[in-house]
């Protein structure tokens, strides 16, 4: 509900502050026109602190976290792949699918092998949690 309003809202001028800690929908942020208040920490999340800690811009943010993982939500991701090199690879291969489909042709031989035996055994890497932007 949340990235639905946000988008509605969005889309009829407004700004929006999105009041959460929640690093999930930090792929909500649009520049200039959606934000984040963390309310832990007190700071604002834009475009370029999504970017400090993913390492992509917010439309990616959902192609990470299903390399990485996440254990709150149930979320394997691939081993041996931390936010770092996860951000490599999607700024490298432009999407998770893209990524998937050329899985040979990353030079790093343990992201490559543990990239393939997930294509390979069919194992889904999740990204249905993807907001509508």
């Amino acid at each position: 509900m949340i990235a639905t309003y946000s988008r509605l809202a969005r889309e009829a001028g407004a700004k929006v502050t999105i009041v959460s800690s929640d690093k999930d929908l930090m792929q909500l942020v649009y520049d200039g026109k959606v934000e984040m208040l963390d309310p832990m920490k007190s700071r604002r999340i834009g475009p370029a602190e999504v970017i400090e800690k993913f390492g992509v811009p917010p439309e990616k943010v959902i192609d990470v976290q299903a390399l990485i993982g996440d254990s709150v939500d149930n979320v394997p991701g691939v081993p041996g792949i931390g936010v770092k090199t996860a951000a490599k690879l999607i700024a490298e291969f432009g999407d998770l699918e893209t990524l998937l489909a050329r899985a040979g042709e990353i030079k790093q031989n343990k992201c490559r092998e543990s990239l393939i035996r997930i294509c390979r055994t069919g194992t889904a890497l999740r990204t249905s949690g993807q907001a509508r932007r």
